[in-house]
């Protein structure tokens, strides 16, 4: 989630977290949960994803941070030590970054892919089933987007091709398969502009606006009016220009932006700027 100038009011890009702490994922030094916005440090932010209890950030200089519960290495630092304050994850600076139930992606700023945490599904796609407690270089592409599910990982690669790697159970991989993959796999030949993962499905904005789902679907996460798993990418909405009933909030817009989601819902939240977070409930991936 990239953070606009207007989260916390007076406080521009300052960092605030809430609710449950057991791990001390929303970093705030302590595993005491929180009922209201807490500030978490003076720095500034670039952007802030939750995983699994466990949080990642990109700070205003680039640079990476994670806090919280470190099972599989999921925070990066080469430990398995939980941590109750942003540490600092290396040297290199980052452009995107993702988390899951037990694993992290980052694209760093000059375009590589990198993984880390839980692999036991092969979710972080660098063709094994092995944890890894730093972040992994995957492959030599360059990448533009990433997403991540509870055990599944997505990419938008540079040209615009889209790929998905990991848990494929429930089809949320988009390859017509529920055959899990070790590697990053093509999905289709269409161009893409922005995804995401939920636990075990899949949201994705084709180039021309369309939105697209597919996965698990038993509490119709899908979007698609049914209750049915589906193993390959399929139009969820109407399309551009649709009123879509999303927590109880028909809005009707020509554009969207995929930011976040959880075990049964899906979110989207409209490119509109002038619309602030409030508006929306950011949640984990549980």
């Amino acid at each position: 989630m990239r953070i606009p100038p207007e989260v916390g009011g007076g406080e521009s890009n300052r960092l605030f977290a809430w609710g449950v702490n057991t791990d001390g994922q929303l970093g705030d030094g302590t595993t005491t949960t929180r009922h209201i916005p807490t500030l978490i440090e003076a720095d500034t932010w670039r952007e802030i994803v939750a995983g699994g209890h466990h949080s990642l950030g990109i700070r205003a200089d680039g640079r990476l941070f994670a806090w919280g519960f470190n099972a599989q290495g999921r925070l990066g630092d080469g430990t398995t030590v939980n941590r109750h304050t942003p540490t600092l994850i290396g040297t290199d600076t980052w452009q995107e970054i993702a988390a899951g139930g037990h694993h992290s992606l980052g694209i760093r700023a000059d375009g590589r892919l990198f993984a880390w945490g839980r692999n036991w599904s092969g979710q972080l796609g660098d063709g094994t089933t092995i944890d890894r407690h730093i972040p992994t270089l995957i492959g030599t592409d360059t990448w533009q987007r990433i997403g991540v599910g509870a055990t599944h990982s997505l990419g938008i690669r540079a040209d615009g091709r889209l790929f998905a790697w990991g848990r494929n159970v429930e089809g949320q991989l988009g390859d017509g398969t529920t055959i899990e993959k070790h590697v990053p796999t093509l999905i289709g030949t269409d161009i893409w502009q922005e995804i995401a993962g939920g636990f075990a499905h899949s949201l994705g904005i084709r180039a021309d606006g369309r939105l697209f789902a597919w996965g698990w679907n038993s509490n119709g996460q899908l979007g698609d009016g049914t209750t049915i798993d589906n193993t390959k990418f399929h139009l969820s909405l109407s399309g551009v220009n649709s009123s879509p009933l999303i927590f109880s909030m028909v809005i009707s817009l020509s554009s969207w932006e995929v930011t976040y989601r959880n075990s049964n819902d899906s979110m989207i939240r409209a490119s509109d700027e002038r619309l602030s977070l409030t508006h929306f409930r950011v949640a984990a991936v549980l």
